[in-house]
């Protein structure tokens, strides 16, 4: 063997022998188990991670990923059988979205409507912009009454709370008020991480207070494409 090659066939005859078949074999275990030691090690990291957010926040789901601010979001509201939605992308405090047909950008607290390819200023297009804020949910959920939780199969976890009007007319309106009514409702949906991406409301008693909803008033925030969206550039 010339000095500074490998001799394979050497190697190969060593293998094909009984102790040569013992080295290779537990070699192989010991990869194998270094290997499997390093993604419970990784996994174990991001465990910790997200249950040092569990303890934080003082929910049992993760919404991270939704205060990341990156995502493609749909708010839907349904009042009195009346559906309309909100759909677009969001980055950072940058959004770019539609609503009845009408094009809108925001960045921050700016918002601007697309009319006739000429994009000017205009209001907050949202309507009931409290519970599509994600800090105002927050506070929503910490004074709600935390009622089930429900595991699937697929590892989607189903979280369900009630919340009073009276709660919320206090959060939303702060006004002190005495009102015994039915409860609103709060469910939160998740993937099988435990990371919301589905937050309904039912909050028909506080619109019927709030005398905007007669029947029924439900308000659903979904969230796709975590991570994805690319930077949104400000409009010319």
């Amino acid at each position: 063997m010339k000095k500074g090659n490998i001799d394979y066939k050497s190697i190969i005859k060593f293998i094909k022998t009984p102790r040569g078949k013992a080295f290779l074999f537990f070699g192989f275990y010991l990869v194998f188990f270094f290997v499997l030691g390093v993604m419970f090690r990784t996994s174990a990291v991001n465990d910790s991670y997200d249950n040092e957010e569990i303890k934080k926040s003082n929910f049992p789901f993760l919404l991270g990923q939704i205060e990341n601010n990156n995502y493609h979001f749909k708010y839907s509201y349904d009042f009195d059988g009346k559906v309309n939605a909100y759909e677009g992308d969001k980055f950072s405090k940058k959004e770019l979205f539609s609503f009845k047909g009408l094009n809108y950008y925001r960045n921050d607290d700016i918002f601007l409507i697309n009319n006739s390819n000429v994009w000017v200023k205009c209001d907050n297009p949202y309507y009931a912009y409290q519970f599509i804020d994600i800090s105002s949910i927050k506070k929503m959920i910490k004074k709600a009454t935390y009622i089930s939780k429900t595991d699937y199969e697929s590892g989607m976890k189903v979280y369900s709370y009630q919340v009073s009007t009276a709660t919320l007319v206090k959060l939303v309106d702060n006004i002190d008020i005495d009102l015994d009514d039915k409860p609103n409702e709060i469910i939160l949906k998740t993937d099988k991480d435990n990371n919301v991406n589905d937050i309904k409301f039912d909050l028909t008693s506080y619109f019927k207070y709030k005398k905007v909803s007669n029947i029924k008033a439900e308000i659903e925030l979904l969230y796709t494409n975590f991570g994805e969206v690319k930077e949104l550039n400000d409009p010319e």
